[in-house]
């Protein structure tokens, strides 16, 4: 135990328990006492200011968690609508009457109706062919095609017969294919007649896939 006297300092009576500062304080000359009283005081001081600070962040971070909740409120409300709306769809269907010519896809003309536009459903769409292990040709404009999506067993995709990457799943009964590839999320939804599939989401886009064949030179 240190022992304290008239000539100890501030620094000897800091470093000291509470009960070694009791039974030595008495000896203590009034200057020391004095410093110790003010080094009391700023050290009260910088712990209020310290929960000041706290309190103002925890302020700051229930704002930010305030604001995602509702970001997230909204984002879902808008999903849910879209959701609603494409099984409100009661209208008979326009749609080609067969898939194009895979070889001459490349040569049809903009102006043909049957390379021009999503089909406008007035009923639900229908149920997907045998989808795993299939291979579908992607033509991102409705008309040329690029690629080939393969549909595997194992619930990946293989673009161009390229590495399996991504996921594909049957939504709605087997009416909607959803899946992931080439980092782009897609919706689609077949049509028995035209034996072709088209795009869900993202919506605005003409993209359509139909079964490859073996004349199919891709």
């Amino acid at each position: 135990m240190s022992e304290l006297s008239f000539f100890s300092t501030l620094q000897d009576i800091i470093t000291l328990s509470d009960v070694e500062l009791r039974n030595g304080i008495g000896s203590l000359s009034p200057n020391v006492v004095t410093e110790y009283v003010f080094y009391l005081r700023r050290e009260l001081a910088k712990a209020q200011d310290d929960r000041a600070v706290v309190s103002r962040e925890n302020e700051r971070l229930q704002g930010i968690t305030d604001e995602y909740r509702r970001e997230n409120e909204r984002l879902q409300s808008i999903i849910e609508k879209q959701q609603q709306s494409s099984h409100d769809l009661r209208l008979s269907r326009v749609s080609p009457s067969a898939p194009p010519d895979e070889n001459n896809a490349a040569n049809s003309s903009t102006s043909d109706p049957r390379f021009n536009s999503r089909p406008v459903y007035t009923v639900l769409p229908d149920s997907f062919p045998n989808v795993p292990g299939s291979i579908w040709v992607w033509a991102p404009d409705g008309r040329r095609p690029i690629g080939t999506i393969e549909f595997v067993q194992d619930g990946t995709v293989r673009w161009c017969h390229g590495a399996p990457h991504g996921y594909w799943k049957l939504k709605e009964g087997g009416r909607l294919l959803e899946t992931y590839f080439n980092g782009t999320f897609h919706e689609i939804e077949y049509a028995a007649d035209s034996k072709q599939a088209y795009l869900r989401t993202p919506r605005g886009h003409s993209a359509r896939m139909w079964v490859k064949s073996k004349r199919t030179a891709i």
